[in-house]
């Protein structure tokens, strides 16, 4: 979970970083903060004047949406659309009054799906969002960011889905220490629709494949010839073994679907050359020719779509509803 450094927004240089940024990463809904830009520049901002504050909400134009009201405060701290997405940009200092305002406009104006995130200038707690771990007391903002967040039922989205992670988002040169202060939260029920980047599992199909079995047993014996030895226990040896694999398979697959994506169009040009050739003469032999590179093609294409379903079954299955 990280954020683009979007400090002083009002530099074309710095905006062409950040809109590059976006677009690579394929962003089609951007929270900024600190960007210093009115709504003459930038759709849906917040900023009252001069160079600090400042919130913005991009859009990108393939979104199918419509802007029913917004609500903004005047120092450019938050905005709200009512779809409802709101942007925070919390002040630096120890403000619990700051906190109780956003949620206040949120039960006031906020309607249909609640998405609220941005730079909240607090953790939430002290153990697992501060590196090192913090052994002061929570801030008032700390406390009561958690409160209200509790009060109104909404959930901080990474953390739902990590945990036990320990990432950070803002590092402190002053005082040298990381810590996780930018948060997106949700309501519980809503939770399902935010995905998260799928992560690595061995697909169990190449446990049939004999050449896929050949390279592991080969490379697993030659990480463990080379790595074993006293000084290294069991445990590091094992996991350290398990990312080297992990890398020899990805590499495997790789030129795996290459060669299928390949051997995929080689297929379809030989069908195409072969159907209109059996079109201006009957010879039995291309009709044969023309039916075997159907057949392969027809393995080829189904075996992708059983990987696809493969992994769709597995997404309901960690992401979809239970019963309770």
């Amino acid at each position: 979970q990280t954020k683009p450094e979007a400090t002083r927004l009002h530099s074309p240089l710095k905006r062409k970083k950040i809109l590059r940024q976006l677009k690579q990463s394929q962003c089609q809904i951007a929270f900024l903060q600190e960007t210093h830009l009115s709504d003459v520049e930038v759709y849906f901002s917040s900023h009252p004047s001069g160079r600090k504050k400042g919130v913005s909400i991009l859009i990108h134009k393939q979104v199918n949406f419509s802007l029913v009201t917004i609500h903004k405060d005047t120092e450019g701290r938050f905005i709200l659309l009512i779809v409802t997405f709101m942007n925070v940009y919390a002040p630096n200092e120890d403000n619990p009054d700051f906190i109780r305002k956003v949620f206040n406009v949120i039960t006031q104006h906020s309607s249909g799906i609640l998405l609220m995130g941005g730079d909240f200038n607090c953790v939430m707690t002290q153990f697992m969002d501060k590196q090192p771990v913090s052994t002061t007391m929570p801030s008032r903002m700390s406390k009561t960011l958690k409160y209200q967040s509790t009060e109104l039922g909404l959930i901080d989205a990474w953390r739902s889905e990590y945990p036990s992670c320990r990432d950070f988002t803002f590092y402190s040169h002053r005082h040298p220490s990381y810590s996780r202060i930018d948060y997106f939260f949700t309501p519980k029920a809503e939770l399902y629709r935010i995905s998260t980047p799928r992560q690595w599992r061995l697909n169990a199909s190449l446990l049939n494949d004999k050449e896929f079995i050949n390279l592991i047993t080969k490379e697993l014996k030659f990480y463990l010839g080379t790595n074993t030895s006293p000084e290294i226990s069991t445990l590091l040896l094992w996991d350290c073994a398990k990312a080297y694999l992990r890398g020899r398979i990805i590499s495997f697959v790789s030129a795996k679907k290459k060669k299928r994506d390949a051997r995929q169009q080689e297929l379809e040009q030989k069908i195409i050359k072969l159907e209109q050739q059996h079109k201006q003469s009957s010879n039995p032999t291309l009709l044969t020719n023309l039916r075997d590179a159907r057949r392969e093609y027809n393995n080829l294409v189904t075996e992708k779509i059983k990987g696809n379903l493969r992994f769709t079954n597995q997404k309901y299955y960690e992401h979809g509803k239970r019963a309770s």
